[in-house]
């Protein structure tokens, strides 16, 4: 029913939601300790099972984050040569930008999967940063009006 762009961005959406009023919830218990706050987050959904989350980067001053998952949904879906986690990419980019909130920034994040498994890659990797940063991982849209992101971007 919906076009593959649309569900993406419905997924994303969905995801980005549910991340941001979680970690609002999370990121207050921890007294301003956002790092700490995400960390705990990334744990809960791994022993959740859905994924095995790594932090990679954890940048404040840049704004720019890389979580690495593992066995996540993804490796279920499998479509071919298209990445496949954009709810996972929401709930990552709507859990950090509830942190830069929480740290008085006013920053709009973004979510890119730079790698997934349903692509043939060994994982997922996710960048979180600035919009205006965000862009420079996309491809122009194809005729489908959709972009994909490249990994070879920066």
């Amino acid at each position: 029913m919906l076009g593959e762009g649309c569900a993406a961005l419905v997924m994303y959406n969905a995801g980005f939601g549910l991340g941001f009023e979680a970690f609002g919830k999370l990121g207050k218990r921890f007294g301003g300790d956002v790092r700490g706050a995400f960390e705990h987050f990334i744990t809960i959904l791994t022993t959740r099972g859905w994924g095995d989350f790594k932090l990679k980067e954890f940048d404040e001053g840049s704004e720019t984050y890389r979580v690495a998952v593992r066995s996540s949904y993804g490796e279920d879906l499998r479509p071919p040569g298209k990445g496949a986690c954009h709810f996972l990419r929401g709930l990552l980019a709507g859990a950090l930008q509830q942190a830069a909130l929480l740290r008085g920034r006013d920053v709009k994040l973004h979510c890119v999967e730079l790698s997934c498994v349903t692509k043939g890659d060994k994982h997922c990797e996710f960048l979180v940063l600035p919009v205006d940063r965000a862009t420079a991982y996309y491809s122009p849209p194809s005729s489908s009006g959709v972009g994909s992101a490249t990994s070879s971007s920066k």
